[in-house]
C-alpha cells in the first residue's frame, strides 16, 4: 500500500510537472498569438497607408497625363499657326516678288 502511494505521489508529481509545462507553452503560444496579431495590424496599417499613397499616385498621373494632353494640343495649335503663318510670308514674298518685277 505505502509502495502504492509512492508510486501515485511520483505519477501525481510528473502529472503536475507536465501541467505546468503546459500551462507554460499556452503562455509562450498567448504571447506568440498577442505578438502576431499586434505585427498583423501594423502590417494592415501599412497596406491601407501604401494603398492610399497608390491612390494619390495614380490621381497625380492622370492629372498629368492630362496636362500632358493640353500641351500637346496648345503644341499642335502653335504648329498650325505657325505652318499658316509661314505660308502666309510666302505668298506675301511671292506678291511682293510680282509687285517688284512690275515696277
Amino acid at each position: 500500500k505505502i509502495h502504492e502511494n509512492v508510486l501515485l505521489e511520483a505519477d501525481n508529481k510528473s502529472i503536475q510537472q507536465e501541467i505546468l509545462t503546459i500551462k507554460d507553452l499556452l503562455s509562450k503560444s498567448q504571447n506568440e498569438c498577442e505578438n502576431l496579431e499586434t505585427e498583423n495590424q501594423k502590417l494592415k496599417e501599412n497596406l491601407d497607408m501604401s494603398t492610399s499613397e497608390a491612390e494619390k499616385l495614380k490621381s497625380e498621373a492622370e492629372e498629368l497625363k492630362s496636362e500632358v494632353e493640353q500641351l500637346k494640343s496648345e503644341a499642335q495649335k502653335i504648329k498650325s499657326e505657325a505652318e499658316q503663318s509661314k505660308s502666309e510670308i510666302s505668298t506675301s514674298q511671292k506678291s511682293l516678288s510680282v509687285l517688284e518685277s512690275t515696277i
